[in-house]
């Protein structure tokens, strides 16, 4: 009597590549389990996302200050002072990240966040109650090194716990998180003294984000390749996917997407590795080039200087009233945005956010260039709210999600940090250019030139990124970038065909050999 073989769920294999390990219908956990798993998942996102709430609060303290610079206490500061104050955390940011590397590296992500967050304490206290250029500059400054040592580790730790089902949804909260705390601090402010607001909104978050750093294990990534035991990252995989979860085949994936079992891995390696392998630099130019449109994109500077852009592009509106319309927009857009990625992939967010960028940008330049259309004070406001949701609900959520999702699991401690500065380095400079270029090219002129840049956006997304829907961080990495070649070896891929090739020519061979 025959046997029957009780049914399996294979899971999804990559392209060129064996399917996964079975996995037995009688293993997998019912519907309770499955949601307190992603209770998990979905607590420790938010946890982790405590250091982009502490940004969110730090860009809101930049538009509350450029705010009472222009009518209030700090009216009397030159612009260079000013400057300064806005761009200091830019520099604490590199600071932070050049620090961050080897930190991470040897004491993991959570306990980096332990050691750093009484700078954050301190930051706050010093822009609450400094009154001179020097304490706030130093303020800020820290807040800066506290949100570069974080932002980036916290963003590759989500990324890594999570399942690849739920990573397109829970990388977005780091985003959400930044535009709620600055629509928050900005309606706080509304309702006590400013200062007060920041102090509040800066101090809760970081007290949230050192407790849940000491309850949270550390990514089992991390363990593998920083040296640690096999059994420390069982348990980091079983505390998010449950004991059910086939741990064995995903601790292999993760050794093979390192190089091999676990083992201590130096920065000095990862940095000859991202120098020697075309597999590591393909996605790092890729990413280098996705966040020069994220910073230049006018997200950021749209933030920083709603006020002053409304009052040149609808003096009849009140300006603060403008930026907490536009922060609201932008927290909607966010919302929307994560469950698209959810739905219809990454690069489709992304090129719909660059297309509706150009237009908003291209809408508020006409209403500067014809004046019978800026009479309409809704033309701007609308042109204005459309580009800053498209550019900080698609560009820039997008672009931190294809952070953490396409670096190497080998090279992700040096170049998770790396990244951190290349962002502050180009958001500081979009910062210093964009008084410039008003300057050079006028609003309407630097309007229109950001909305060529969304364009670009449009066709580099479709010509050149990739989509990483619903595939693992290993998937992503053998579906798209594997090559095992060192600048002109042959890709894995060819030499598999080749093998395979071979092994059906040797077994016609034998065949004939008995016949």
């Amino acid at each position: 009597m025959a046997v029957r073989a009780s049914p399996q769920r294979f899971s999804r294999a990559p392209d060129n590549e064996y399917p996964r390990d079975p996995t037995p219908v009688s293993r997998v956990p019912g519907w309770t389990v499955r949601a307190a798993l992603a209770l998990k998942q979905v607590l420790a996102a938010l946890v982790l996302s405590q250091a982009n709430v502490v940004f969110g609060v730090m860009v809101a303290y930049g538009s509350l200050f450029v705010s009472s610079s222009d009518t209030g206490e700090y009216r009397h500061w030159r612009t260079q002072d000013v400057t300064w104050v806005l761009s200091a955390p830019s520099v604490g940011s590199a600071a932070g990240c050049l620090l961050a590397a080897p930190l991470t590296n040897r004491f993991g992500a959570l306990w980096v966040i332990v050691g750093s967050s009484a700078l954050s304490l301190a930051s706050w206290g010093a822009l609450c109650f400094g009154n001179t250029v020097t304490v706030l500059v130093i303020g800020r400054i820290f807040s800066g090194i506290f949100v570069g040592l974080n932002i980036g580790n916290s963003r590759l730790y989500i990324a890594e716990v999570c399942s690849e089902r739920l990573r397109g949804v829970l990388c977005h909260l780091p985003a959400v998180s930044i535009s709620a705390s600055f629509l928050g601090c900005l309606c706080l402010a509304g309702v006590v003294p400013w200062h007060w607001a920041v102090l509040g909104c800066g101090c809760v978050p970081t007290v949230i984000h050192l407790t849940g750093a000491l309850l949270l294990p550390q990514s089992a990534r991390w363990l593998l390749a920083s040296g640690g035991s096999k059994a420390e990252a069982e348990r980091s995989i079983a505390f998010y996917r449950g004991h059910d979860h086939d741990i064995a085949a995903e601790v292999r994936a993760i050794e093979k997407a390192l190089g091999g079992a676990a083992h201590a891995t130096t920065l000095a390696h990862q940095a000859r590795r991202l120098a020697t392998e075309w597999d590591c630099a393909k996605p790092v130019l890729l990413l280098c080039g996705q966040f020069v449109f994220d910073a230049f994109c006018g997200g950021m500077i749209m933030t920083q200087f709603a006020p002053m852009i409304f009052r040149r592009a609808a003096p009849q509106l009140d300006p603060n009233t403008c930026t907490i319309y536009l922060a609201a927009a932008q927290l909607a857009a966010l919302c929307a945005s994560g469950l698209l990625v959810r739905r219809v992939g990454r690069r489709v967010v992304l090129m719909a956010a660059g297309a509706g960028g150009a237009a908003g940008y291209v809408l508020v330049a006409a209403s500067l260039l014809i004046p019978s259309l800026g009479a309409y004070n809704w033309v701007p406001l609308v042109g204005v709210l459309a580009a800053n949701a498209c550019a900080q609900a698609g560009i820039t959520p997008v672009s931190f999600l294809y952070l953490s999702e396409l670096i190497p699991g080998g090279v992700r401690p040096l170049l998770g940090n790396c990244f951190t500065i290349y962002i502050s380095a180009m958001n500081m400079a979009s910062v210093h250019l964009f008084p410039l270029a008003t300057a050079a090219l006028g609003t309407h002129g630097v309007f229109l030139a950001v909305a060529g840049l969304c364009a670009a956006q449009l066709l580099y997304a479709l010509l050149l990124l990739p989509e990483t829907k619903d595939l693992t961080l290993e998937e992503v990495h053998n579906r798209h970038f594997s090559s095992r070649r060192r600048w002109g070896r042959k890709p894995d891929t060819e030499a598999l065909q080749d093998k395979r090739m071979t092994d059906c020519l040797s077994i016609s061979s034998a065949d004939e050999l008995v016949a």
